[in-house]
């Protein structure tokens, strides 16, 4: 029986586990899921974090990876059938197909046009179950779909319910937190950014249960969930939306845009585009401006936080220095109306151009971003099983502080950043205007 080594967060005396893969192997050498192996998982968390360099192939091979031997078990105690197993590793596999080059980052900006553009993917989501039902072939003339079948206990039409979330199984695999392509994710990036709070996921994996259509823990190993839970929020608010990260990622955003508006890049394209394929693209096009920003993020030049927006008790105010950066505290009240809705890319980028007027700075010398609203980084719920298998009670309705505990931590982390381009000094000069454009900003936001 074949087997494929590949690096899973289910270490076993810290050598990697193993799956076997003879009844996968028409899926992954499929050039639908190759492709995924030149997308970073994280898009440009790299920029901070240089273990975060996996891609949406590891990822996905995690997945299935943990689908296998929580099916396993599953199987075992009669909570799902044999068939359904091998649906729930098949979806794990091509969960992620529909990913664009840097992931999220690109996503948010591709999401933003096709609110404008008739025709576009509306998410990666979208995407993914377009790619499932396309023609795109391997050398052999067979579609995804078809490799699918090909592959042992093979059942595309199942997989595709599971891609839509039609039946309650696919929880095992996309629930948040305890879902296993959560579980890799979460458990993989931990590692990779050097954590040191971890979560016992062979233990964890051996007390989940599927039962009567939820999915969950048992009550003697419930402690494992809080774990995960604070290590979900530790991830967004440490890695995820690092501020420097953001920063990148709005260079990379707008960038891609002027491209798409100014120099004809088909958005669609870029749907199916590698990394290195948006990398030429942006630093190949007649304008040395979008250039100039494809040179910055792959170069992970400097953009600093000139003025952060952030909640406080009292109205706008300077509340403290550190270095170049100001930060300017509005009332929780206006703080929440400002974030109700986040700012999107084509937005930032409009009010971006705004500060530059203001301050009579290049473009391109400023970004804006915005840590996402608290229920971004909120992990859902998790049902506990008593010995019976019964349900008995969720996570945060034996422990309700743990929820408010998340929340505040969630809460905690929210601020608006407006950047500048730290050699040019554009950092400094929006922190010598800190109240000006904090006023723009908020005018912009609040319209």
């Amino acid at each position: 029986m074949a087997n494929y080594r590949i690096s899973t967060s289910l270490d076993v005396g810290g050598r990697p586990d193993q799956i076997a893969i003879d009844g996968f192997l028409p899926i992954i050498n499929h050039p639908l899921f190759q492709r995924l192996r030149h997308r970073r998982q994280n898009g440009l968390s790299n920029s901070v974090y240089d273990g975060l360099n996996h891609t949406r192939a590891n990822h996905s091979l995690g997945a299935a990876a943990l689908t296998h031997k929580v099916t396993e078990k599953l199987v075992e105690n009669e909570e799902i059938g044999d068939l359904d197993a091998y649906a729930l590793r098949h979806y794990a596999l091509v969960h992620d197909l529909g990913h664009p080059p840097y992931c999220h980052a690109m996503e948010q900006l591709l999401v933003d046009i096709a609110k404008e553009r008739e025709g576009l993917p509306m998410d990666h989501k979208d995407h993914t179950e377009a790619l499932y039902l396309s023609d795109v072939r391997d050398e052999r003339g067979n579609t995804i779909q078809d490799c699918i079948a090909l592959s042992r206990n093979g059942d595309t039409d199942r997989v595709f319910e599971l891609l839509r979330h039609q039946d309650s199984i696919h929880k095992i695999v996309s629930a948040k937190v305890i879902g296993t392509e959560k579980l890799d994710y979460i458990t993989r990036d931990a590692r990779h950014a050097a954590f040191t709070n971890t979560v016992e996921l062979g233990l964890l994996i051996e007390n989940l249960h599927f039962l009567r259509g939820q999915y969950g823990i048992n009550e003697k190993h419930k402690q494992l969930i809080p774990e995960l839970m604070s290590l979900y929020v530790n991830l967004y608010d440490r890695v995820y939306f690092h501020k420097r990260c953001l920063a990148m990622e709005r260079v990379l955003q707008k960038g891609a845009q002027w491209a798409i508006e100014l120099e004809g890049l088909d958005p669609a394209k870029v749907w199916n585009m590698i990394d290195s394929d948006l990398d030429v693209a942006l630093r190949t096009t007649s304008r040395n401006w979008i250039n100039q920003m494809g040179e910055r993020y792959l170069n992970n030049v400097k953009y600093g936080t000139g003025v952060g927006i952030v909640p406080g008790k009292l109205g706008i105010v300077t509340r403290k220095r550190h270095k170049d950066e100001v930060l300017v505290e509005v009332s929780q009240e206006q703080y929440e109306e400002l974030v109700r809705k986040p700012i999107t890319p084509l937005q930032a980028t409009k009010i971006e151009g705004d500060i530059a007027k203001l301050l009579s700075i290049p473009h391109s010398d400023i970004v804006i971003a915005t840590v996402p609203r608290p229920d971004k980084m909120l992990p859902d719920d998790v049902q506990i099983f008593d010995r019976d298998g019964h349900p008995n009670g969720t996570i945060f309705e034996r422990r309700p502080h743990l929820q408010d505990g998340l929340r505040s931590e969630a809460e905690s982390a929210g601020i608006i950043r407006i950047y500048g381009h730290e050699t040019s000094a554009a950092r400094t000069i929006i922190a010598k205007n800190a109240e000006k454009v904090a006023d723009l900003v908020i005018e912009k936001l609040s319209a």
